[in-house]
């Protein structure tokens, strides 16, 4: 007699013909020559509230057997394969497949469960030691508690408590806190000294390489619980797996996706496996453990998958199954008014050094709509959710970022790339810069810049294989999506060189390798105009070159490529501390900056010149963040560049003549600050959502606190005794700034508390020296991250 965990074994079907079915209305991110020969069967709306084996997505690998996968088609067997169908929300290849995917056969959903198995559709069944935990059913929303998890014990469950987010299969404590370990592992996990994810009737571990799974208090099976089904037969055999070189030969990943996922998902069968008399078995709910002849080809270069985040280590796979649940499920349908508002707060109040990738209004079209959105879609959503709840005053949307990053951060580690990886991946960067997580930010900004460059977005999209797209994400035209692909490598570039803050680093994209039109002006890119701007040269300033659609993110690029130069030629000159014999090398570099910076002043438009009345336009029309963040950095290069040069071979005239230079461009920083304190907050229009209206439009600019320390490091070095009232008057409107940028940003706290540190020494004379002319010196300088024969200031 078969076991009740048998019946779905697949067997022999009749051809089946592939239904008709049109295109479907989610975000696109390939054209049709990319798309299978046979159409994928109608779509089937994803649940919100569960889930089911059926309605699961599945990874995306390609199950074969290596006897017929190579024919021509002239020797292909007369019966007819099953049509290529997924059972995803997304039924399409991924951006970027090649043609050779589809060589290889693919198993319909319907083979696997061609019969009725016994299993049913609830959450994997976990043993306590004495009993089951609940199992989990769905997630919906619960009036007044916002979104909970159900289990099949009628209880329920928040989704997040205290700032944490809960597990929903492992559910929460008799205290009714997120439970965060199970405290139990089978008697083969311990003996392996390894973690134990339980499942029913093995645990993942064990279900994965073909172990008997027992416990000493009830072994997996009968002895277990009275509802459990006996498996001793089952797990004393042990199932067959690939052989070591076929393993080896297509080289498979230290931690194999295909099974963290989950439940663990195993390929499809085909319906003419039986022939091989392998017996397989049950893996989970309707999955099943691939033989040798299964194992996924090796991925082409067009297939690329995203390389492994080490946090994947640290999460179990019952955490994974959670995140794939809530990564299907679009938010909008799940909240609306909270997506929406989110979705404001990101545009309202998030650094445009991203936010300027996507154009508002046509993007908040596509997004606050049910329109169907393929799982790329939803994981560059939960990236936006979750950076626009970080920047909200409402505890409960800070408390939900940890959740939506979570869902898009899983999603970011085992999803394809695509534009939309990209563009999460850089959201997700500023969200953990924001969460002082500095380790994450800049690993998000890394992967984010790789697969820029595997996507070639460093070129224009007439030189690639966008250029042959019909559709578009997000609902733009060729010329709204031409823009989008360019900013979005414009935000890798300006992320790599702002998101350290001042830290010495190399810069990992060249300016040289980039081959873009300089963006357009925000009208342009909201309506999706054509827009023709010069193209980008590292050499010199371009901005006043083009004037009809050139916008402030233009010049916000020139001066970052200075800053980016000058800041790697400080840490290759602290680095060669030896080569510094001669100044010829640092002469020829200074001229050369200081050259650019020149032209970059000059070339300024009228309405980018640094002014009051500039100043309240860019805050009326909401690109305060970007207007600042260029003068800011104009500033702050200055001030590095005069500050730090070899003063071992400086005549007396040089070090005075950098040191007043240096001081200058610190008092036109703070001058800078000054106006930016003194300003009203902006009103919000009329027409401006419900949901806007609890905040004012903050200033996003999270450098431009870096920028303010460094003019108070180098002001406050040597102060004149008549000086000092009017520095201190200066110092309350540096206050007030710093405090508002470090209501969001942790890395400003810092930033304002070594300020603060350095006002109160100058103020109470603890650190303050009184030199032979009267003037107050500081003898230890902020920054300290050069050496102090570097440091013609404090030096």
């Amino acid at each position: 007699m078969s076991k009740p965990e048998q019946n779905g074994r697949p067997g022999p079907q009749g051809p089946s013909l592939p239904s008709p079915a049109g295109r479907r209305p989610e975000s696109p991110r390939y054209d049709q020559r990319y798309a299978p020969t046979e159409a994928p069967r109608p779509p089937q709306p994803p649940t919100v509230n569960g889930w089911s084996p059926q309605s699961q997505a599945r990874p995306e690998y390609f199950s074969r057997d290596t006897s017929s996968s190579f024919r021509t088609h002239t020797e292909q067997p007369r019966q007819p394969q099953p049509p290529l169908q997924r059972n995803d929300v997304e039924p399409k290849p991924a951006y970027g497949d090649s043609h050779g995917v589809g060589n290889y056969s693919q198993s319909s959903p319907n083979a696997v469960n061609g019969e009725q198995g016994t299993k049913d559709t609830l959450g994997p069944k976990i043993w306590s030691g004495t009993q089951f935990f609940p199992r989990f059913v769905r997630q919906a929303e619960v009036p007044g508690e916002g979104l909970c998890y159900f289990y099949d014990d009628g209880t329920h469950c928040k989704t997040v408590i205290d700032g944490e987010a809960v597990n929903a299969h492992w559910g929460v404590t008799k205290a009714g806190k997120p439970r965060k370990r199970l405290a139990i592992a089978c008697i083969t996990c311990r003996e392996k000294k390894i973690k134990c994810d339980p499942d029913f009737p093995r645990c993942v571990q064990c279900e994965k390489f073909g172990r008997v799974c027992k416990f000493k208090n009830a072994p997996r099976g009968s002895q277990g619980s009275p509802e459990a089904p006996s498996a001793n037969g089952e797990e004393g055999t042990t199932r067959p797996t690939s052989s070591r070189t076929d393993r080896e030969s297509i080289k498979l990943e230290k931690r194999e996706i295909s099974q963290s996922v989950s439940p663990r998902q195993a390929m499809h069968a085909t319906p003419d496996l039986d022939a091989h008399q392998a017996k397989r078995q049950r893996t989970d709910y309707s999955n099943f453990t691939p033989v040798a002849s299964e194992i996924s080809p090796p991925l082409s270069h067009q297939e690329a998958r995203s390389p492994p985040a080490p946090w994947l280590d640290a999460v179990s796979t019952t955490d994974e199954s959670s995140l794939f649940e809530q990564l299907r499920v679009n938010p909008y349908k799940v909240n609306a008014s909270r997506t929406s508002e989110l979705l404001s707060n990101f545009f309202k109040h998030v650094t445009e050094t991203v936010s300027c990738m996507l154009p508002e209004s046509a993007f908040k079209s596509w997004a606050l709509s049910t329109s169907e959105k393929s799982l790329d879609d939803h994981m560059l959503l939960y990236a936006i959710l979750a950076s626009g709840s970080a920047f909200s005053h409402k505890p409960e949307n800070r408390s939900l970022g940890i959740q939506y990053a979570a869902i898009s951060r899983y999603a970011c580690d085992v999803r394809r790339y695509s534009l939309q990886l990209v563009q999460a991946r850089l959201i997700l960067a500023v969200y953990y810069l924001s969460q002082d997580k500095p380790n994450d930010s800049w690993d998000f900004c890394g992967e984010g810049m790789r697969a820029a460059a595997f996507l070639k977005l460093n070129v224009e999209m007439d030189k690639t294989d966008d250029a042959l797209l019909t559709t578009f994400p997000y609902g733009l035209n060729r010329h709204g999506f031409a823009e989008c692909r360019r900013r979005t490598y414009w935000s890798c570039f300006l992320l790599d060189r702002m998101s350290g803050l001042g830290a010495l680093h190399p810069s990992w994209g060249h300016s040289q390798d980039v081959f873009l039109r300089l963006p357009c002006d925000t009208m342009s890119f909201e309506t999706q105009v054509e827009t023709l701007n010069p193209f980008y040269d590292p050499a010199r300033t371009t901005v006043r070159d083009h004037t009809s659609s050139i916008g402030c993110l233009a010049a916000l690029i020139d001066i970052t490529t200075i800053w980016g130069d000058v800041m790697g030629h400080l840490y290759r000159m602290s680095q060669r501390r030896t080569q510094l014999s001669s100044n010829a090398e640092f002469v020829a570099f200074y001229d050369e900056a200081s050259r650019r910076l020149r032209e970059w002043k000059d070339s300024l438009l009228s309405c980018f010149v640094f002014s009051a009345e500039n100043l309240k336009k860019a805050t009326t029309s909401g690109k305060l963040g970007t207007y600042i963040a260029m003068h800011t950095v104009y500033q702050a290069t200055a001030m590095k560049l005069n500050r730090y040069v070899p003063t071992a071979v400086l005549t007396p005239a040089q070090r005075a003549h950098h040191v007043a230079l240096a001081n200058h461009h610190a008092e036109e920083m703070l001058m800078i600050i000054a106006t930016v304190a003194a300003r009203q907050p902006s009103m919000p229009s009329p027409e401006a959502n419900h949901t806007d209206l609890y905040l004012p439009r903050e200033l996003s600019s999270p450098f431009a606190g870096h920028a303010t320390v460094v003019a108070v490091d180098i002001l406050t070095h040597r102060v004149p005794p008549a000086g000092l009232a009017h520095l201190m008057e200066s110092f309350e409107r540096v206050k007030s700034t710093l405090a508002e940028l470090a209501v969001f940003w942790a890395p400003v706290k810092r930033e304002q508390a070594l300020a603060l540190q350095r006002i109160r020494e100058l103020t109470d004379g603890s650190t303050a020296r009184e030199s032979a002319d009267g003037y107050l010196e500081m003898r230890d300088p902020i920054d300290q991250s050069l050496p102090r024969e570097l440091d013609v200031v404090y030096s």
